[in-house]
C-alpha cells in the first residue's frame, strides 16, 4: 500500500468529490454548510460542517481500475452539534447515503462514534463542536 501526497492531483481531486459527496448528504440532512478543513471558518453564525480528508492510501488494482481508502472527519460546529451529528452518522450507518456516495465513486466502509469535540478557546468561550470519522473506497477508472 502507497499513501497519496496530500499535493498530489488524485488528493486534490478525492478531496473535492468527498466534499461534494458530504454537501449532498448534508443537503438530505442538517443543510450544514459545507467546508475543506483548511478554510476559515471564523464569523460564521450558521451551522457548520468542516470536512477533513486525512490521509489516502492506494490499496489495489482491479481490472480497469484502481482503489483507494481514504480517511474521513468531520467536525459539526453551530448548535444542536451532537444532535446533527448523530443524525448524520446514523444515516451513514444505516446505509441511506450509500447510492449517493457512489455517485462519487465512493463506497463506504467504517464509520466511528460521533463523539464531542468541543473545546475552551480561552476567556471563557467554549466552541460547541462534534466529530466522527469513516472510511471508504475510492474507484477510479483508468
Amino acid at each position: 500500500m502507497k499513501t497519496i501526497s496530500p499535493e498530489s492531483d488524485l488528493f486534490k481531486e478525492i478531496n473535492n468529490r468527498i466534499i461534494d459527496a458530504i454537501g449532498a448528504l448534508a443537503d438530505q440532512t442538517t443543510n450544514d454548510k459545507i467546508i475543506d478543513i483548511y478554510d476559515n471558518y471564523a464569523r460564521i453564525n450558521e451551522n457548520l460542517t468542516r470536512v477533513r480528508l486525512s490521509e489516502v492510501v492506494f490499496d489495489r488494482k482491479n481490472g480497469s481500475k484502481e482503489i483507494c481508502q481514504c480517511y474521513v472527519t468531520l467536525y459539526l460546529h453551530g448548535s444542536n452539534v451532537n444532535s446533527r451529528s448523530d443524525i448524520i452518522n446514523k444515516f451513514l450507518k444505516a446505509g441511506l447515503a450509500d447510492e449517493l456516495f457512489i455517485k462519487f465513486g465512493f463506497k463506504i466502509d467504517e464509520i466511528s462514534k460521533s463523539r464531542d469535540a468541543s473545546r475552551n478557546l480561552g476567556r471563557g468561550s467554549i466552541e460547541d463542536r462534534s466529530s466522527f470519522s469513516f472510511s471508504a473506497e475510492y474507484e477510479r477508472f483508468l
